[in-house]
């Protein structure tokens, strides 16, 4: 579904998520983690890969350039760890 990007998942204690607000969202997210965040990777709900971001270091994520809908965010943590949360844009 995602391109390969799951195909490295062994376990699933290793799945971290983020807490993605304001969701919904209409201009730009924020997020919140325990963990520091390394890469950003969005997905539209066909699996296609419409963003990413390399070096995110804890501010606003611009999505009105996203079209409505939903959306999978794919993380890569500093520690090597992958999380996955939904995104709703409107």
């Amino acid at each position: 579904f995602f391109n390969g990007a799951t195909a490295s998942l062994k376990k699933i204690e290793e799945i971290e998520t983020v807490k993605i607000y304001p969701n919904p969202a209409v201009d730009y997210i924020q997020l919140a983690s325990k963990d520091l965040i390394r890469e950003i990777a969005i997905y539209n709900s066909q699996g296609v890969l419409v963003k990413s971001l390399s070096n995110y270091n804890r501010g606003l994520i611009q999505v009105n350039d996203l079209a409505s809908g939903p959306y999978y965010m794919i993380f890569t943590f500093n520690n090597g760890k992958l999380g996955v949360s939904r995104l709703t844009r409107i």
